[in-house]
């Protein structure tokens, strides 16, 4: 008998797993006995599904907005201390008639909750509240339904602590829109690892103001003493405690230290009696000493010693380091922490063979210094690690002067041709596949196949440009100069890798297919794509997998490296079909401005559980997970009937 998922709300062919998203509401809804049931509709709207989570004050649910077919999150204000539910009705019931205060005071909180949020609809990294009403003699509230994961979860998948930039880039956002929460009198009060929400896209939203209060009221009730041992200070343990804006300090940096040691702070209780706080960098964590002052302030026990405005907090951790989101803070903290990881792996595994990947960069930045881009390209051999199937014989390219891709399609000098003898016809020239650029020179963007870039499908699909990596004779390595769409690594479940992932599949079939005509596709070559433990990710020593053969594939973790060096070339902006199917841009004033966040890279990342990307600034993304990313394919080409 056909039904519903209630997680993804398509319709499915009958009981058991969803074969869209594979839940399986049968094996969950017995977990949460006071929740509504799946299929109830509230506000004549909301179509509700499977239970997010519940906690003390209330339940969360998915739900199927019926008005704009979309999902969203439903909070359902539910004390279990002093209610329960009448299941033929879905009302909600009070143990005792003296309770009626304190759930009436606590359901007026809920709502003002709701209201509270509302106001905080323009900042990108809070939760967005959609609407709120009343029902079942309780209250409730819609908001975006956020696809991703909590911190918490986030760092249980990569089985480590976050590093210095890690952090930056998920908390220092949400310190600042704090810091606006805080303008507007309001103090969060549950601020953890928990309640901070890793999007697909990468970007971090603070959840869950549930605890959230009024910085100037002074009455307490039982329901008011919200904390989570570790990221509770002290005043928080006591209903009398004044709690004010330097409440969130504390919790962010004990939120800080978490991600960047893997352990949760000592009680504040505890730490008030003896204080036993080990130092970050004692636990491995990467940290500049001012820095890590600036973090200890902001966890003193004491609140008058604390930073007494998150908006201080946050400009003393950027006074002491490069900015956060530059490719100078990513790039010196990530070499710190890669130098801390080899020498800890080198003591676990002493007999491990050692990487050569620093040495090799290091010999090709000396030639960039010595011989100039145009020599160092010139004198670049082939990689070994992309091998096109032997083609028909030619003769090889002669020698040309390398020009490096820049913003415009590079122009191509061409020779005039030999004089032809009087009253001897002209041939006429074969017909090009492109307009412009030069296959056979490296660096050169060319022109092949056709794909949606602009998202107006009317006009049809535009030509696709390309940047020239590598030629050998009659044979040129591209990649695509603009991230051209966007899709999850893995959209199954296990070890993400290249042999077995979707996103290879959707290459060498869906794209190959509607990027080429049938003679372009002949002009495509079949490639061995090594994914051996040089072509992995050397750097976490993580070994790629199986040698595939594809028609079109992703650059590896070294071959980025080597083709596209300096990190400027490594850079690249999504087509505007890119960003409609996901694709996240970077937003600044600088020269990353409308950069991809990130784009993918067919090598592993830190464990097998993440993929390896190219961020915004051309550094390398160690550990991104199967989320949805940016895609620049690259190809091997036959060159030989290509003019130009």
């Amino acid at each position: 008998m056909a039904g519903i998922c209630y997680h993804c709300f398509r319709s499915v062919p009958g009981m058991g797993a969803c074969p869209y998203c594979g839940y399986d509401h049968a094996q969950t809804e017995k977990k949460y006995p006071l929740a509504l049931k799946a299929g109830t509709l509230l506000a004549n709207r909301y179509l509700l599904g499977r239970v997010i989570g519940q906690g003390g004050f209330g339940i969360t649910y998915v739900a199927l907005d019926q008005q704009t077919r979309s999902r969203v999150a439903i909070k359902e204000y539910l004390p279990t201390e002093y209610v329960s539910r009448d299941f033929v009705t879905g009302h909600v019931l009070l143990y005792s008639a003296d309770r009626t205060e304190d759930f009436l005071s606590g359901k007026k909180q809920f709502l003002d909750e709701a209201r509270t949020l509302s106001e905080f609809v323009g900042n990108e990294h809070i939760i967005k509240i959609l609407n709120y009403f009343e029902e079942n003699d309780t209250a409730y509230f819609a908001m975006e339904f956020i696809e991703g994961a909590t911190l918490k979860q986030y760092m249980e998948t990569l089985h480590r602590p976050l590093r210095i930039e890690e952090a930056n880039r998920y908390l220092l956002p949400i310190m600042e829109a704090l810091e606006w929460v805080h303008s507007k009198g309001i103090v969060h009060r549950d601020i953890s690892p928990d309640n901070i929400m890793i999007r697909t896209d990468g970007k971090a939203k603070l959840i869950d103001f549930g605890a959230a209060r009024n910085s100037t009221g002074e009455k307490s009730k039982s329901l008011d003493v919200v904390l989570k041992h570790g990221f509770a200070p002290k005043e928080q343990y006591t209903r009398r405690g004044r709690q004010g804006p330097f409440t969130d300090v504390y919790a962010m940096a004990a939120t800080y230290y978490y991600v960047i040691t893997g352990r949760v702070p000592p009680d504040a209780i505890e730490r008030s009696n003896q204080d036993d706080l080990v130092l970050p960098s004692r636990l491995g964590a990467v940290i500049r000493g001012d820095t890590e002052e600036v973090l200890l302030k902001a966890l003193s026990v004491s609140s008058s010693e604390r930073y007494q405005r998150m908006g201080e907090f946050y400009q003393a951790m950027l006074a002491t380091m490069p900015h956060p989101f530059s490719p100078e803070a990513a790039q010196s903290t990530h070499q710190e922490r890669r130098e801390w990881e080899r020498k800890r792996k080198a003591a676990e595994q002493p007999n491990k063979k050692k990487n050569s990947r620093g040495i090799v960069l290091g010999v090709a930045a000396a030639a960039v210094l010595i011989l100039g881009v145009t020599g160092f390209l010139l004198l670049r051999k082939p990689q070994a690690a992309v091998i096109p199937e032997p083609g028909p014989s030619v003769e090889p390219a002669p020698s040309v002067t390398v020009i490096p891709p820049t913003d415009q399609p590079q122009s191509v000098v061409i020779s005039p041709a030999e004089e032809t003898p009087e009253n001897e016809p002209t041939p006429e020239p074969e017909e090009p596949l492109i307009e412009e650029g030069n296959f056979r020179l490296v660096g050169s963007t060319v022109r092949f196949g056709r794909y949606e870039q602009d998202n107006n499908t009317v006009d049809g699909p535009e030509e696709i440009e390309w940047i020239v990596l590598d030629v050998q004779e009659s044979q040129s390595l591209l990649i695509s100069k603009y991230a051209l769409d966007c899709q999850q690594f893995n959209k199954n479940f296990g070890i993400l890798k290249w042999e077995s992932c979707t996103l290879r599949t959707w290459l060498n079939n869906t794209f190959f297919a509607e990027a080429f005509t049938e003679e372009e596709q002949e002009l495509v070559l079949t490639t061995h794509v090594e994914n051996g433990e040089e072509q992995g990710n050397p750097e976490w020593g993580m070994r790629g997998g199986m040698t595939t053969k594809d028609k079109v594939f992703l650059l590896s973790y070294k071959e980025a490296g080597d083709y596209l060096d300096p990190l400027d070339l490594r850079t690249c902006q999504p087509t505007g079909y890119a960003v409609a199917n996901g694709a996240s841009v970077y937003s600044s004033t600088g020269k990353y401005d409308g950069n991809c966040i990130w784009w993918w890279l067919r090598s592993q990342g830190s464990s097998q559980n993440n993929t390896a990307g190219v961020r915004h600034d051309g550094s390398v993304l160690d550990d991104q997970v199967n989320a949805k990313g940016a895609i620049r394919p690259a190809i091997w080409l036959d060159t030989s009937t290509l003019t130009g």
